[in-house]
């Protein structure tokens, strides 16, 4: 199973397929936690996907504290997690080869979708 199918699964009706489309929703591809956390850019909160192609059980995706944003976050690391939150934040850790829909409820990033 690719990203793209595992991103499927996650948006339903969004035929991600096409990477045109999926490109219309924003995407950061190959997002490195092995060589330290990744600090979202005002530029990158835009985005709706993010992918994980290393994951880190120390290391995490910090995103700024936007009450009401979403991510849909691909790990593609097949041995390990990935964890994406606001600074001093607990967050959400996705498992190693899953995928997640998560959301900032004004203080930290919280799961809305099971792993898939």
């Amino acid at each position: 199973m690719n990203r793209l199918t595992r991103g499927r699964a996650l948006v339903g009706s969004l035929e991600v397929g096409e990477m045109s489309k999926f490109l219309q929703y924003g995407y950061i591809p190959s997002i490195n936690l092995s060589l330290g956390s990744f600090i979202l850019s005002l530029d990158n909160m835009r985005n709706q996907f993010l992918e994980v192609s290393v994951g880190s059980s120390t290391n995490n995706i910090i995103a700024s504290n936007v009450h009401g944003k979403s991510f849909i976050v691909i790990n593609s690391d097949l041995v390990n997690s990935a964890t994406i939150m606001v600074s001093g934040g607990v967050g959400v850790t996705i498992a190693a080869g899953k995928s997640a829909q998560v959301y900032c409820n004004g203080i930290d990033y919280i799961r809305i979708s099971a792993d898939v």
